[in-house]
C-alpha cells in the first residue's frame, strides 16, 4: 500500500483519491463522476505502481 500511496503522491492524485468516500477502497467505473484530468493522474499512478514506461504528451494536439 505504501508504494501505491507514493505514487498518488508523485502523481499529485493523493488529495483527490482521499476526498473520495472510501479513499483508496474507493471503486471507481466508467460511471464514476471524474474529470478527464482525474482519470490521467490516475492513470499515470497506476502506471508508476506498475513500472511501466511512460510518455506523457502535454496537449499534444492543442495546435492543430
Amino acid at each position: 500500500m505504501d508504494e501505491i500511496i507514493e505514487a498518488s503522491k508523485t502523481a499529485n492524485v493523493h488529495h483527490f483519491i482521499k476526498s473520495l468516500p472510501f479513499g483508496y477502497d474507493a471503486i471507481l467505473d466508467e460511471n464514476s463522476q471524474i474529470s478527464q484530468g482525474q482519470k490521467q493522474l490516475l492513470t499515470i499512478a497506476r502506471a508508476m505502481v506498475a513500472d511501466a514506461p511512460m510518455l506523457i504528451l502535454d496537449e499534444a494536439t492543442s495546435s492543430v
